[in-house]
Parts: structure tokens; C-alpha cells; sequence
């Protein structure tokens, strides 16, 4: 899924951007142009294209928080917020039946 693609290069964007300066940054707008060449859309998100949200980023001291949301998850029975980060975890979260 494109979704999931654009959170892992995320990710690993985060990860060397943290290898390289000892910590995570404050926002993914320091990722831009030298770890990713534009911030990583929301693709889940139902909007068009061109007004489809950034990921949702939060820094967390020495970790961070990578989200996206979307309500067309809970159409393929996965929780709205699938949440990404380095502790390799990547799948998505299923409903409760």
C-alpha cells in the first residue's frame, strides 16, 4: 500500500536524520530537501491529491510519534489512526470484531 510506503521512507528519513544530528527533529519540515524531497502525504486521507494533510508527526524526547489517519481505514476494518515508528512495528491495526 502506497500508505505504508510513504510512512517507511518517513521513518527512515527520521532515523538517519537522528543518526546524523544525535536526535530526532522538531518537525518533518527539516527532513525537506535532505532527507526526503517533499514532506510525505496522508495518502489514506479521503481528500484530493493536492489537499491531502502531511503525516501527522510528533517528537517525543528521545522517540516521535508518525500518524496517519483516515476514516476509509475502518471501511477495511483497520482502526482510523495507524500509527508508524522505529520500533519497527508497521502493521496495521485491526478492528475488534
Amino acid at each position: 500500500c502506497l500508505g505504508r510506503f510513504k510512512a517507511l521512507e518517513t521513518v527512515v528519513a527520521l532515523e538517519l536524520y537522528q543518526r546524523e544530528r544525535g536526535q530526532y527533529p522538531h518537525s518533518l519540515d527539516e527532513l525537506v530537501p535532505g532527507y526526503l524531497p517533499e514532506l510525505p502525504k496522508n495518502v489514506a486521507s479521503p481528500k484530493l491529491w493536492s489537499r491531502k494533510p502531511v503525516l501527522e508527526y510528533q517528537r517525543l524526547g528521545d522517540r516521535y510519534r508518525l500518524v496517519a489517519q483516515s476514516p476509509l481505514y475502518e471501511t477495511v476494518r483497520y482502526r482510523a489512526r495507524q500509527q508508524f515508528g522505529p520500533d519497527g512495528v508497521y502493521r496495521l491495526e485491526e478492528l475488534n470484531p
